[in-house]
């Protein structure tokens, strides 16, 4: 099973215009959650260079704690979205609420023992976090998880495995992405930038679940073949 696919990435492209049309005010305002943050994040940043104030220090350090949290949550929310589209069994409110605390929690627990797996040795923590990137996909979409017979971490490190080093190649390739469509910018100060630049995220971010969600079913169906 390849990572890399063409196959799935036809996919992707064929199912992103019908997840954007019938989720487009949803994950708009995720996307302009993210925008908030990071605008805020800009914002402080230039104050402290033009004041030359410590002041801004620890409030730039609070912001990106608490943006952190909330853009987790965002991002949970938005594979949430992405996995009530293709398996619509109750509208997307009650869906994103009957799966997005669990979710978090378990994205937050992966989080957390990578980081720990980091501190203790290095590449280990890294391979954890890459292994750990269907962690929601299993709280959302997993019936055995639900019953409470598998583990979301063991779970997601299972589909993941022999995987490693294609999802890090595919994890950078989004990053490298997200960074290009991020910019430095304020609205006030260059608006057409930053409008395009958040555009240009906001497409990236749904793609980048969609194709992890089609990854993840592609996964789970050679898993039970050779179980």
């Amino acid at each position: 099973m390849k990572v890399l696919s063409l196959e799935r990435l036809k996919f992707s492209l064929k199912y992103f215009p019908k997840i954007l049309t019938q989720f487009f005010v949803i994950l708009l305002a995720l996307q302009l959650i993210n925008f908030f943050f990071n605008q805020t994040m800009v914002y402080l940043q230039e104050a402290r260079m033009a004041y030359k104030e410590d002041f801004f220090v620890p409030l730039i350090i609070l912001l990106a704690l608490v943006g952190f949290l909330v853009q987790s949550a965002v991002k949970v929310v938005w594979t949430l979205v992405v996995c009530r589209f293709f398996i619509g069994k109750e509208d997307v409110g009650s869906y994103i609420r009957n799966y997005c605390e669990q979710g978090l929690i378990e994205s937050l627990r992966a989080f957390m023992k990578s980081v720990l797996f980091g501190f203790l040795f290095v590449i280990p923590g890294i391979i954890k976090m890459i292994r750990y990137q269907f962690v929601v996909l299993v709280v959302a979409t997993d019936d055995s998880y639900q019953k409470r017979q598998v583990d979301a971490l063991k779970e997601s490190e299972q589909m993941a495995k022999g995987k490693t080093w294609p999802l890090l190649f595919l994890l950078v390739l989004f990053s490298i992405l997200s960074l290009l469509a991020t910019s430095d910018k304020l609205i006030t100060d260059s608006p057409l930038t930053v409008l395009g630049a958040e555009a240009g995220a906001f497409c990236i971010n749904v793609f980048e679940a969609l194709y992890m969600y089609l990854l993840f079913n592609d996964l789970r169906s050679a898993k039970k073949v050779t179980a």
